[in-house]
């Protein structure tokens, strides 16, 4: 009898969580995740090994253990949620959990070839859920000092939250053949180029612009990102001599005061279309290289 009352409530804690797991909560449910750790599995996992006296439900204990340790780590070291060491304790988290329900249901008479086909298709979307269909919706706006809910805003459906700052929108119009002009001349008539990649010895008159045209593809977007108000970015990719010269182009919504707009003047003759003060909306110039990307879109 005791078998079966703690086979129920490990059954009813393990379904728990791995419906949560894909229900829309995001961050909420990587907290809510490891308060059911802390509170239910590994004492239930503890209970187990008293029970079974199996190896088995020991080093489940210790699996259970070292996720809510990895955890704690992470939330002390502030680690991205969005980075794959946060997917993969997750992942971990859910291998004594499948094991408990595995073992609950053996207490109620199914086979055992029925556990660990069941343990097997577990442990076989839990990873491919987390790593490939994770549903975020909470992003950072640099004046905010907390997190901001995407579907708060109006066009909500058009946005799905990349990282802590990036986000991707559906159906982004391609840039006009006016854009494009003004991308090359400053890429080619300015030193941008020998600028921000100085170690690669660049010929800028070898750009062609048809290239370029091809090449440019619509990467992420930003929203209330210090003086960008709402854009999307494009990238391009120049390949040269078994290197990459690569491009960010912020196009949309945008704030300028006079050093922006000088710094803007030196590499291009096209004035941004003006919306209000300080306020513009056209492609912003100078674009970005890689090294912004690396040390801001990390997460």
């Amino acid at each position: 009898m005791k078998r079966k009352i703690f086979a129920i409530i490990s059954s009813a804690v393990c379904l728990v969580s791995m419906c949560l797991l894909f229900l829309p909560v995001d961050f909420s449910y990587i907290y809510m995740a490891e308060i059911l750790i802390s509170a239910f599995f590994i004492p239930l996992l503890i209970v187990n090994r008293a029970m079974t006296k199996k190896k088995m439900a020991l080093c489940m204990t210790i699996l259970q253990t070292a996720s809510l340790l990895g955890f704690v780590v992470f939330v002390v070291n502030s680690y991205s949620y969005f980075l794959f060491g946060w997917k993969l304790n997750l992942i971990l988290y859910f291998v004594p959990q499948a094991f408990l329900l595995c073992v609950s249901l053996k207490v109620f008479g199914f086979g055992k070839r029925f556990v660990w086909l069941l343990f097997g298709l577990i442990m076989a979307s839990i990873p491919i859920k987390s790593i490939f269909f994770s549903q975020f919706y909470f992003f950072r706006r640099q004046h905010k000092e907390t997190l901001v809910d995407i579907r708060d805003y109006s066009f909500k459906d058009n946005y799905k939250v990349l990282g802590l700052d990036r986000l991707k929108r559906n159906n982004v119009a391609e840039l006009s053949s006016e854009n494009i002009d003004i991308i090359f001349d400053v890429l080619k008539g300015s030193d941008w180029i020998s600028e921000h990649y100085p170690y690669i010895d660049f010929d800028v008159k070898s750009l062609d612009r048809r290239q370029i045209e091809r090449a440019i593809k619509y990467d992420f977007s930003l929203i209330d990102y210090y003086n960008l108000e709402e854009v999307d970015v494009y990238k391009l990719r120049i390949p040269f001599k078994r290197q990459n010269v690569y491009v960010y182009i912020p196009f949309g919504k945008f704030v300028l005061f006079e050093e922006g707009l000088r710094d803007y003047r030196k590499y291009t003759s096209h004035s941004p279309k003006r919306l209000s003060s300080y306020c513009y909306s056209d492609l912003l110039i100078p674009f970005y290289d890689i090294e912004w990307y690396k040390t801001n879109m990390k997460n």
